[in-house]
């Protein structure tokens, strides 16, 4: 079934984003990982599991290797 859709929080670790907070939610759905974050510049939490480029958001499909 689907998971519930949690907040994560990431900082960059290296390069241009290092350093940098990012702030995000999630939702796992078996071996798929939905991740939604705003950039460095995003005022506000993505509300929803999709692109925003007016707000800086970005969605990432990551998909567990077997």
């Amino acid at each position: 079934g689907t998971g519930a859709v949690r907040t994560i929080d990431a900082t960059g670790t290296a390069g241009q984003p290092s350093g940098k907070a990012f702030q995000g939610i999630y939702q796992i759905n078996g071996e798929t990982l939905k991740w939604c974050s705003g950039n460095d510049k995003a005022k506000t939490r993505p509300a929803e599991l999709k692109t925003n480029v007016g707000n800086g958001h970005f969605l990432m499909l990551l998909t567990r290797k077997k």
